[in-house]
């Protein structure tokens, strides 16, 4: 059996670990075209030729077009895919 004060430390421990963990996220913006769309992903390609691909929360398959230009934010966090923040059509 775990002593209180044994179990409360690795508690803290626990929590400081994810937040940590939460303050590693960055926010990014860019303008880049859509080059693959599936239900909760995106895959874009940016002006300089890096591919990224966006999990996204729900399914905006019928919104996003293929070979169109958007401006997209996303935050990116280490260990996981990036997540689409929010995108509008580039003029």
């Amino acid at each position: 059996m775990i002593s209180k004060s044994k179990a409360f430390g690795i508690l803290i421990t626990i929590l400081l670990l994810y937040l940590f963990w939460n303050s590693l996220r960055s926010s990014t913006s860019e303008v880049a075209k859509a080059t693959a769309i599936n239900d909760k992903q995106l895959q874009f390609v940016n002006l300089s030729g890096q591919i990224r691909t966006l999990k996204t929360s729900v399914d905006i398959s019928g919104v996003v077009e293929v070979n169109h230009q958007y401006f997209i934010t996303f935050d990116k966090r280490i260990g996981a895919k990036p997540q689409l923040q929010s995108i509008k059509i580039s003029e």
